[in-house]
């Protein structure tokens, strides 16, 4: 069975707090021709996490499609203790089961399965797997999130974008030297920047004036992306360093 799986972007969050939990998209989501005749068709991505601190963790992770996912497409979630139910988007559900907290100890790690079933539905959409700690499950540590193109490279089918959020925010000067500026950032909690390998190079966490000291990345494209992380909402930009 080949497919779609096309990823937009990596993205790896951290604070002071909780940098030890390193997350690494691990598939090459680069397949071809999905069979959408069968309703049993899935699409994996594996996502690598890792405990690189000296204390044991409790991990919270959640399944977020976003506003253009496809209404048929379903999501199952495999983590270091079960895999559960198609739709079952959290590991972490309180009031309902399930309720069992993803558990590291010191340098372990393991590959988080999402798979998604498309149900016969072609389409486009930013899906995240969001990390949290049991102790604080509101607040995202590290999430990986990717576009996925089902049959449909051009995204014709696309029903919402996430891009209308922040549809007032833009980038400048690009290319850039030194600081880079981002206009209306009311909504921004934080801001990363990767290479064009999917690698992040920077983290800012605290936004305040919208500019971002870029000076000491080596000369090249990147992304810059975005992220609100209450709504659940991100948006990415491109620029070249100079």
């Amino acid at each position: 069975m080949k497919s779609v799986f096309t990823l937009l972007t990596f993205i790896l969050l951290s604070n002071f707090a909780y940098s030890q939990i390193v997350t690494e998209l691990k598939t090459d989501p680069n397949f071809t021709d999905i069979d959408l005749a069968d309703d049993w068709t899935d699409i994996p991505m594996d996502v690598h996490v890792e405990n690189t601190g000296t204390e044991s963790v409790a991990l919270k992770w959640t399944i977020m499609p976003a506003e253009n996912c496809m209404g048929d497409w379903v999501y199952v979630g495999c983590d270091n203790n079960n895999c559960y139910l198609p739709g079952v988007l959290s590991n972490i559900n309180p009031g309902s089961a399930p309720n069992i907290p993803s558990e590291l100890g010191p340098g372990e790690s393991y590959d988080f399965a999402l798979h998604v079933q498309p149900k016969g539905a072609s389409g486009c959409c930013e899906i995240t797997l969001a990390f949290s700690m049991i102790d604080d499950p509101d607040v995202i540590i590290s999430a990986a999130t990717a576009e996925v193109k089902i049959n449909d490279p051009e995204c014709q089918n696309v029903v919402g974008v996430d891009e209308l959020f922040f549809a007032e925010s833009s980038i400048y000067p690009n290319p850039v030297q030194e600081n880079l500026n981002i206009t209306n950032i009311e909504n921004v909690d934080f801001v990363i920047v990767q290479n064009v390998l999917g690698r992040q190079v920077a983290t800012f966490n605290n936004i305040t004036d919208g500019t971002f000291d870029v000076s000491n990345l080596n000369n090249g494209m990147y992304y810059l992306t975005i992220f609100n992380s209450v709504e659940n909402k991100s948006r990415s930009f491109k620029f070249l360093k100079n």
